[in-house]
């Protein structure tokens, strides 16, 4: 944690928070202490090799769980959406009618869709932004200047 300056950040902000027992993190998020404190005994003698994994998950690193305990809330919340305005290689918006591009309309980014297909690797969407958008940037100035401006 010290040398993780996203974990400070995050601890700074108050998106998570520290507890310096098991009793005060089920407290605080209103977890059964019996049941939670049954986990992490369980969890601990699976890292210790004297439990057998249920899910024979595998562990890069096999750190009990111990005291204190850091914690945050997770929420929902969306992290890409496929879709969107369709465009050609020139980032040129394309009618939903003609499928012509529409003359001087361009996109880039995640309001484009089709550049991936059905999925995408995550990070992806910062490589549209600056592929796509260097490309829409290029053809709508050509675009300009074909037009007298």
């Amino acid at each position: 944690m010290k040398n993780a300056e996203g974990f400070q950040a995050a601890y700074r902000d108050k998106t998570v928070f520290r507890y310096e027992t098991l009793a005060d993190l089920a407290k605080a998020y209103d977890i059964p202490l019996k049941a939670l404190q049954q986990q992490v005994d369980e969890y601990n003698k699976i890292v210790a090799g004297t439990q057998k994994d249920p899910f024979a998950k595998p562990l890069d690193v096999k750190q009990p769980l111990k005291a204190p305990f850091y914690a945050m809330r997770l929420t929902p919340k969306l992290h890409y959406c496929m879709g969107g305005i369709a465009v050609n290689p020139r980032s040129e918006v394309l009618s939903t009618t003609t499928l012509a591009p529409i003359p001087g309309l361009y996109a880039a980014g995640e309001v484009t869709g089709g550049v991936h297909g059905m999925d995408r690797l995550g990070g992806c969407s910062s490589v549209d932004c600056m592929a796509f958008g260097l490309e829409a940037g290029r053809n709508a100035a050509a675009y300009l200047k074909a037009q007298g401006n």
